[in-house]
């Protein structure tokens, strides 16, 4: 298959590809970084919104918002801010909603960033891990940034997962580990030892979905990997711990542990530098 239009990869994400064209789409998707980019942006700037009945139907309106954002005429000033949602342990916000269409006029060019270094086995291809996926954004004064090689310590990070309709999984952990094997939690909330909460519940949807919070963590430099974990059953933290001790011992590194040995589970991880 020859590389996508800006068109069918809108269409796709609206779900309104016929059956064999977005199949043929998702394969070549695994194969082709820069459709795979562009995918992955034009997600981000879509999450949580479902377009307009028959809002894509018309190509001029697809060239109309591309050329204006090929001109550089976003405007992230008019783009709401985060609002803050009180936490005490982190620093908490929801991103502002609008239409599908406005996104690309309003969302701010830090989102065209380098596609964030996804790590799976099977990727796409996967029967375990095509339909699900999570992009990392971390917080702005202009509104949020797709996390690409680096964050600094103190970035607030927010999540946006897909949990597609083919999805057989229900459950969600999101989780960061460092080079010396600390663990940090964002999804579910673990705020002191001795607690051991489980896996927090997700949809399944044809849209992208963004968690409810920003997560600040005081991370040490050095490398951080992230690791989403979609099961069909909920996991606890302390299960999810030893099975992170266990195979970073195994694997020797961080860079080298890309996938947490847990049967039955869809995964992605991210290996990110802390500045």
């Amino acid at each position: 298959m020859k590389c996508a239009t800006e068109k069918e990869l809108l269409q796709h994400l609206a779900n309104s590809l016929p059956g064999q064209q977005a199949e043929l789409l998702e394969q070549h998707l695994t194969s082709c970084q820069h459709c795979s980019k562009a995918h992955a942006e034009f997600a981000a700037m879509t999450r949580r919104l479902a377009p307009d009945s028959g809002e894509f139907d018309d190509p001029e309106l697809v060239d109309d918002v591309m050329t204006l954002v090929r001109l550089g005429r976003a405007n992230p000033e008019r783009l709401s801010p985060a609002k803050p949602v009180r936490r005490a342990w982190l620093l908490a916000g929801s991103a502002a909603c609008l239409s599908a269409a406005l996104v690309f006029f309003l969302w701010p060019a830090a989102t065209q960033d380098e596609s964030t270094r996804i790590r799976t086995r099977g990727g796409l291809s996967s029967d375990t891990d095509r339909w699900v996926s999570l992009k990392v954004l971390r917080a702005t004064e202009e509104g949020y940034q797709q996390v690409s090689r680096k964050i600094s310590s103190d970035d607030a990070l927010a999540f946006v997962y897909d949990n597609r309709l083919e999805s057989q999984h229900d459950y969600l952990m999101v989780l960061g580990v460092s080079e010396r094997g600390r663990v940090y939690w964002y999804y579910p909330a673990y705020q002191q030892a001795g607690q051991n909460p489980q896996s927090i519940r997700i949809e399944k949807s044809k849209w992208s979905v963004q968690l409810p919070d920003q997560v600040r963590h005081q991370l040490n430099p050095g490398r951080l990997r992230i690791f989403a974990l979609f099961t069909r059953q909920a996991l606890d933290v302390e299960m999810v711990e030893s099975i992170i001790k266990r195979d970073l011992e195994k694997q020797g590194s961080l860079a080298q542990l890309e996938r947490l040995n847990i049967e039955g589970t869809a995964q992605q991880s991210f290996l990110l530098d802390v500045e």
